[in-house]
């Protein structure tokens, strides 16, 4: 997968996540599907049920996805996801 096909597919799980979830994954989602939605919706409780701290989220997410120079890092990917959130709150 392509990091834009993996920044398109946990955009839309954040949106569902916060739009219908009260803001939390989808236990069906793979473990890297629920990380990533978790730190882009800052959701604690996952990061606690995957006995994890954000910055081990934040560090698995990052080893799995290939920047392409377009993001300098994992917090340039997750400000444009929460970019794309704020844009479209409706779903």
């Amino acid at each position: 997968m392509s990091l834009d096909d993996f920044t398109k597919s946990i955009t839309w799980r954040s949106r569902w996540a916060r739009d219908h979830n009260g803001g939390r994954p989808d236990p069906a989602w793979s473990t890297g599907e629920r990380l990533a939605v978790a730190l882009v919706l800052g959701d604690q409780g996952e990061f606690a049920a995957e006995d994890c701290t954000w910055e081990d989220a934040a560090r698995r997410i990052e080893a799995e996805i290939i920047f392409d120079g377009w993001h300098d890092s994992i917090f340039g990917w997750l400000d444009q996801i929460r970019a794309a959130l704020r844009e479209n709150t409706n779903g």
